[in-house]
């Protein structure tokens, strides 16, 4: 029975680990975004990709927090 357990709590900080990789990878796509626009003076574009950077960086520090908890 234990055994079945742990293979859970594997399964489960296997997914969390690979959220916490996508949402890094979204987070990397946006920076570069950002860039581009920041090149080519597009400001309101700009403001966009700030804003969801700044929801992309609570989003995985939020995954962070739960994934120590566990």
């Amino acid at each position: 029975m234990d055994y079945v357990v742990q293979l859970n709590d594997d399964e489960n900080t296997i997914e969390m680990k690979s959220n916490i990789l996508n949402a890094i990878k979204e987070l990397q796509n946006l920076y570069s975004w950002n860039q581009f626009y920041q090149e080519r003076n597009l400001r309101n574009d700009m403001r966009v990709a700030q804003a969801q950077i700044t929801q992309k960086k609570r989003k995985i520090n939020e995954l962070k927090v739960l994934f120590r908890k566990k």
